[in-house]
């Protein structure tokens, strides 16, 4: 895409990731929406912009953990770490 696009997706990411509050982004309904977006713009830049720990959680129990350094192109495999059949998607912030 070219630069005006993604000057303007960067925006609205920024404008998204302001509105978590407790890592929820209010209604489950809005956190749906919020992680499809982020996760688009992932799908989209390929390339995370700073170092990020993702960690996936079950019961409050972490099941899987990974580390993501600034720039590291692709998508973020668990492998056979973690099988899902449902989940709920939490990001603190």
């Amino acid at each position: 895409r070219d630069g005006a696009y993604l000057a303007n997706a960067e925006s609205a990411l920024r404008f998204v990731l302001a509105q978590r509050k407790d890592g929820r982004f209010g209604a489950t309904q809005a956190t749906i929406l919020a992680l499809r977006a982020l996760t688009a713009h992932a799908q989209a830049s390929r390339r995370p912009a700073t170092d990020i720990d993702v960690e996936i959680l079950v019961n409050g129990d972490a099941v899987a953990t990974r580390h993501v350094a600034a720039g590291t192109p692709g998508v973020l495999d668990f492998g056979a770490d973690v099988v899902v059949y449902s989940a709920t998607k939490h990001i603190d912030g």
